[in-house]
């Protein structure tokens, strides 16, 4: 044991990557019920079910689980003499405060739906209720990527080792897309295939909401891939895994029919990320994070117009189409810029 984790075990009893394994796979099957959920609101609901449905029913028994598993964690931890205030493993702090959090979201979700009715469209989204399921839901499925950041092991690892806090980061970034779906761009293909008329302005409003899809879904997948870089260096594939595989849940759960457009955009990106960064992996890894977070969106974007070219004609002007790729480039070059800024100098007397 490094002085590192000695001095993490003597804080707070650590996980194995076993326990971590665990608590992310019991919450992938509450993220499951939150998608069949998602899936119910857009498609099968009218607004006359009762807050009794198999959809909550996987989601809320995902929750049991998750909460049930955790709290094992920490009382076979007292039961083996550890203190109380140690028996809470590291990186699970913020995840019993979720399991609060999203147990008085739930109350209040069944008291919402009784009183007035289930939201079937875009507004169960905005639920107060149903945010505060998703703050509670982020602390609890964000334990494994916690755990596994407190360890001192970097550089590349084996995956199997990494696979807890790689799923918990994808789950993690499909739940933050999942609440901002509305702006998730690969799922909206008919915005670049409305008319456009630089000299009347007509269609310019579709530009711009165009424009602002594909900036919020560069940042939501260029974030967790910065993240992971500033922290391990995850093995070939990986990326490609994560953009496609959150991508593909998007369109499965809210917009079926676009479910290969999603699927092809993210497994372009992602495969963009892995490819560039294996190629410059002799580079220090800001370097790397500043070329990965260009390279990811621009092909993702030029495979987006590329796939959407080959059915419905994009009626966007090729400067507007074209100066979005960059755009979208450029935003994920300015936040990898955040995330691995330029070192201060040091000041001399």
């Amino acid at each position: 044991m490094s002085d590192t984790d000695l001095a993490i075990s003597q804080r707070t009893s650590p996980t194995s990557r076993g326990e971590d394994l665990v608590t992310v796979g019991v919450a992938a099957w509450l993220m499951l019920g939150l998608f069949l959920d998602g899936y119910a609101h857009a498609n099968i609901l009218t607004g006359t079910e009762s807050f009794l449905t198999p959809w909550h029913g996987v989601f809320y028994s995902g929750f049991v689980a998750s909460a049930a598993w955790i709290i094992y964690l920490i009382v076979r931890r007292t039961e083996l003499g550890q203190p109380a205030r140690r028996a809470i493993p590291v990186g699970y702090g913020w995840a019993t405060i979720g399991i609060v959090v999203f147990a008085i979201g739930g109350i209040g979700d069944g008291i919402w739906h009784t009183l007035l009715g289930i939201e079937i469209s875009l507004d169960a989204l905005f639920s107060p209720t149903h945010l505060l399921l998703f703050v509670g839901l982020f602390l609890i499925i964000t334990a494994p990527l916690r755990a596994a950041w407190a360890r001192s092991d970097r550089g590349p690892s084996a995956f199997a080792s990494l696979f807890p806090a790689w799923l918990s980061t994808t789950l993690a970034t499909a739940l933050v897309a999942f609440f901002l779906s509305y702006l998730w761009s690969p799922r909206l293909p008919w915005l670049p295939r409305q008319t456009f008329d630089p000299q009347s302005g007509d269609g310019e409003i579709m530009v711009m909401l165009g424009m602002a899809t594909m900036l919020i879904t560069t940042l939501l997948l260029v974030a967790p891939t910065l993240l992971t870089l500033h922290r391990w260096r995850l093995p070939f594939g990986s990326f490609t895994v994560m953009w496609a595989l959150v991508g593909s849940m998007i369109a499965a759960a809210f917009e079926p029919e676009e479910l290969a457009v999603c699927f092809m955009t993210g497994l372009a990106g992602g495969l963009a990320v892995d490819a560039t960064a294996w190629a410059l992996r002799h580079l220090r890894v800001d370097h790397v994070a500043r070329i990965v977070s260009g390279v990811g969106p621009l092909v993702m974007w030029a495979v987006y117009f590329a796939v959407l070219s080959t059915g419905e004609p994009i009626r966007w002007p090729v400067e507007v189409w074209a100066g979005s790729i960059g755009i979208a480039a450029l935003a994920g070059l300015g936040l990898s810029l955040l995330v691995f800024p330029q070192p201060v100098p040091s000041v001399t007397s």
